[in-house]
């Protein structure tokens, strides 16, 4: 077998929280040889992300630690690289495939010009020949219309769309190595086939791919090598087919035994009473985003995310939306909650309110009602707020815990809001 390309050596990353030393990653040691795919599996939490991103030097000092370990890279320690020589290995050397696209890409910048940008730092390339260049990878990617598209901002994109941008910005440069973390999650099955072919395209060419996921299905069609991770450490490690077939910890077994399988068993469904009206009636929804050109920003055209969608949604039932990345099923959501201004059509929510035709303050009383999992957890989030913050924020905010509400002035309120307040009153 051929020299290794990455090598880590007795890894230990921990991180100080409040004075207090907690370990992430404890005597992480693998190595990823050239035109590889190793996988690395294991619950969230397990220091996946961690380990991976160390290799770049990407995790914030503080709160993390380095305490021991190597990194070498072509035989050179990435530890200990002078910051000016690592910028070159980032991106042209190693790439990375952030599992959060919103706050991995500018908000500033459109899309066409962060990826023209990544070929104008690391090649010389005119600005016609890297914006070329970067249109014809939203194309690989599957981002439809890719010479408009490439003009828009990231927040213009759907989630799927955003992990597309993200993989391509990646794959741009054809890196010797490639740190994938949680690449295809916000893809649909169509389109990770296409991510999963440019992978194995790149593999080809001799580039290695360092592959974290928690979709075992992913790890079998991809991965050469498995990594098998657990509360910082690396419990199995295996040949692919090896390891599926007859793995060792009981920790393994859990994690395949979790991957869905479709039954032959008739699913249970509540039967609805024809007199019964649905909870969310959708009628005729649409919801379309302008498209603004030149100094005035004159609208000169639209995106038509939603067009004529109607549907229902009874009380106590659970609706399956589907459809490709950018299909609109997240527009539909954020239109139910007022996020997104529906053009036209109605919400009917309890058989009596058109939630299309209340203002913000009129809206205010259903959100307790409604509600919103995000897709990116890490933009939804605010980070000046404690996870203790978060979630009591809405019960503050609605009173629902009584004699829960600030009074008094702004100043007092902030107070209450960060925590030094009498406790809450049930």
């Amino acid at each position: 077998m051929s020299e290794a390309l990455l090598q880590v050596k007795d890894l230990h990353i921990s991180f100080d929280v409040d004075g207090k030393r907690s370990p992430a990653v404890e005597g992480f040691s693998f190595e990823v040889y050239p035109g590889e795919i190793v996988g690395l599996v294991g619950e969230s939490g397990s220091g996946k992300s961690v380990s991976a991103m160390s290799t770049l030097r990407l995790i914030p000092t503080p709160p993390g630690v380095l305490e021991r370990g190597e990194i070498l890279y072509k035989g050179e320690n990435l530890l200990s690289m002078p910051i000016a020589d690592l910028r070159k290995v980032r991106g042209s050397e190693i790439s990375v495939i952030f599992q959060e696209p919103m706050t991995a890409l500018s908000p500033l910048q459109t899309v066409g010009a962060q990826l023209a940008e990544t070929l104008r730092i690391h090649q010389e390339l005119s600005k016609e020949q890297a914006w070329s260049e970067a249109v014809g990878w939203l194309r690989k990617v599957g981002i439809p219309e890719p010479e408009e598209r490439a003009k828009a901002y990231p927040f213009q994109f759907s989630g799927g769309m955003r992990q597309r941008v993200m993989i391509a910005m990646a794959l741009i440069l054809k890196p010797r190595l490639i740190i994938a973390d949680e690449p295809t999650t916000a893809l649909d099955v169509t389109l990770q086939k296409q991510i999963f072919d440019l992978i194995l395209e790149m593999k080809a060419d001799e580039t290695s791919i360092l592959f974290i996921t928690h979709d075992m299905g992913a790890i079998w069609e991809l991965a050469d090598r498995v990594l098998v991770m657990k509360n910082g450490r690396v419990v199995e490690r295996g040949e692919t087919e090896t390891l599926f077939a007859d793995p060792q910890e009981d920790y393994t077994r859990n994690l395949l035994s979790a991957v869905p399988r479709l039954t032959d068993e008739p699913l249970q469904r509540r039967p609805y009473p024809e007199d019964e009206s649905p909870l969310l009636n959708v009628r005729n929804l649409r919801t379309w985003f302008p498209i603004k050109r030149g100094v005035f920003a004159r609208t000169v055209g639209h995106v038509k995310a939603v067009d004529d969608v109607s549907f229902s949604i009874y009380e106590g039932e659970c609706y399956g939306l589907v459809g490709e990345s950018g299909s609109g099923k997240s527009t539909i959501g954020r239109t139910i909650l007022g996020l997104e201004t529906a053009r036209t059509g109605e919400l009917i929510y309890a058989d009596k309110h058109d939630l299309t035709k209340l203002s913000r303050k009129e809206m205010r009383p259903f959100l307790q009602d409604l509600q919103m999992i995000f897709q990116d957890p890490f933009s939804s989030l605010n980070p000046r707020l404690t996870v203790l913050e978060l979630l009591t924020e809405g019960l503050v905010e609605h009173n629902i815990l009584k004699g829960s509400r600030p009074e008094g002035s702004l100043a007092e309120r902030s107070r209450f809001a960060r925590g030094r307040h009498e406790p809450l009153s049930t």
